[in-house]
């Protein structure tokens, strides 16, 4: 059995959950150099004898909340230096432990009643901040040189700072380290084009050839207008291909959901197209669009949702108001389909889009709703548009007409930039719906049908639920 009683190491770039367990002599842990990543699941637990941690060097994240658990007679766990970005939190089965000790400054702590971040007054800003940030560089370039990466949410957590921190050196004529920093928050993910394109701290440098080279980086992942108008086209897909259906609405639980909204007395008696926005309009004052809001935990059908918002005063995310307005169609005979609307970074992006596209026999095509932000889309003639259309026009630079009250909860005007142009721009470059269409079109079981995407050719490998071929994903019901 060993019995090593004290442990000491140097630079580490990750120290996984479960890195520090049954240790049975263990008394001391000591990390003398930085950190990068410290995963904060049960990585010292079961070590009866451990009493003290130090961590020397600065930290660039953690991870939580369970760092600790199961060590009877651990008592200090000490951050010397500074941490970027923490999610520590209550330790399990520790009795002796009073609370983690941080000398260094904590920019950012999830859990800040275990680990308190700088105070309003101390915030850091300008050469404060830079100077801050410079101490994190060499470890993130360390984790790079040693062939790894930085995770998912410490970069979406660093980015933003070292972004902030080039722009400090920058506005001190400090252009190494300004571009050094730039060159860490793009490799981290920052792509936020207009910032850069717009900032004034970047003036000095625009005719540099480096910030230049690290413009169009960023240009390349952040302008949305300019990704989408470089997508590849679309092409004909000769493949056997499933149909997409529509639930009629003489089935049992559609008329439930008729009767129950009175759908009949909320569409109202004008033509169509005043209907179908009738209905949009109306989910989009009777539920709030919260996007950060819990997945509903009910089924997953329009009552169901309905009444658990109203029951708890709780909104939906657009996916969810997508797919109770996609109910509220089919219920009055319209066929609709939800459709998720993903960037071209979907696999690091999260923020994407669900609107309805809902079939007009009046028009004889998809048209255009979005409950969310109570918008919908026309061309200059007025002709209502589906997601394809708009995104054709975007991509040709065709006019395009947002609705004067499309909003964000009655409090924020939305335009035709910030939506069509920024937003939708960007999450209209994957598009994918459920071949089946119906009540409870994705049940909380995961056993919906499957969901077909449409994408640029040659963006994703040609699966039995992959298509380049548009005609196909906007066919007629």
């Amino acid at each position: 059995m060993c019995q090593l009683k004290t442990l000491s190491l140097n630079h580490v770039d990750f120290i996984s959950g479960g890195a520090f367990q049954k240790m049975p002599a263990v008394e001391r842990i000591e990390v003398n150099g930085d950190v990068g990543q410290l995963d904060g699941w049960r990585t010292f637990a079961e070590c009866p004898q451990l009493k003290r941690v130090d961590f020397r060097g600065v930290v660039l994240g953690t991870g939580g909340p369970t760092l600790l658990a199961d060590c009877p007679r651990l008592e200090q766990v000490v951050f010397h230096g500074d941490i970027l970005s923490t999610g520590l939190g209550a330790a399990e089965h520790c009795p002796l432990f009073e609370g983690y000790t941080v000398k260094g400054k904590v920019l950012r702590s999830q859990h800040k009643d275990f680990v308190p971040q700088v105070s309003d007054e101390e915030r850091l800003e300008g050469r404060g901040l830079a100077d801050f940030m410079s101490r994190f560089a060499p470890v993130v370039r360390r984790i790079w040189a040693h062939g790894g990466g930085v995770m998912g949410y410490m970069k979406k957590t660093s980015a933003p700072w070292f972004y902030r921190s080039a722009c400090a050196w920058a506005s001190e004529g400090r252009d190494e380290e300004a571009l050094a920093h730039l060159d860490i928050a793009i490799k981290l993910g920052f792509a936020k084009y207009d910032l850069i394109k717009g900032g004034k701290e970047w003036d000095a440098l625009r005719g540099n050839p480096e910030f230049q080279a690290l413009v169009e980086k960023v240009r390349e992942v952040g302008d949305y207008l300019y990704v989408l108008k470089k997508s590849p086209a679309y092409r004909e897909d000769a493949r056997p291909m499933p149909a997409f259906t529509y639930q009629s609405a003489t089935d049992s639980n559609l008329v439930r959901v008729r009767r129950y909204f009175n759908l009949d007395s909320i569409a109202g008696d004008g033509d169509e197209i005043s209907q179908i926005k009738n209905l949009m309009y109306w989910l989009h004052d009777a539920i709030r669009h919260d996007g950060g809001s819990m997945w509903p935990d009910c089924a997953r059908n329009s009552i169901a949702m309905y009444e658990l918002c109203k029951r708890e005063g709780r909104g939906l995310n657009c996916r969810f108001l997508a797919q109770v307005l996609s109910e509220m169609y089919l219920a009055m005979g319209f066929p609709s389909r939800f459709v998720t609307c993903q960037s071209k970074a979907y696999d690091t992006d999260t923020d994407c889009h669900v609107i309805n596209m809902v079939w007009s026999r009046q028009l004889g095509k998809w048209i255009w709703m979005d409950a969310s932000f109570a918008a919908y889309v026309t061309d200059e003639n007025g002709l209502l548009l589906h997601p394809g259309e708009v995104r054709e026009r975007l991509i040709k630079g065709l006019p395009l007409v947002l609705n004067e009250d499309a909003n964000w909860n009655h409090k924020t005007k939305q335009t035709k930039e910030g939506y069509l142009e920024n937003y939708m721009a960007k999450n209209l470059y994957m598009l994918d719906a459920h071949l089946e269409s119906r009540f409870e079109t994705e049940p909380a079981d995961g056993s919906g049908s499957p969901r077909m995407y449409l994408v640029p050719e040659g963006f994703w490998p040609l699966s039995g639920h992959t298509t380049y071929d548009d005609r196909y994903f906007w066919q007629a019901p």
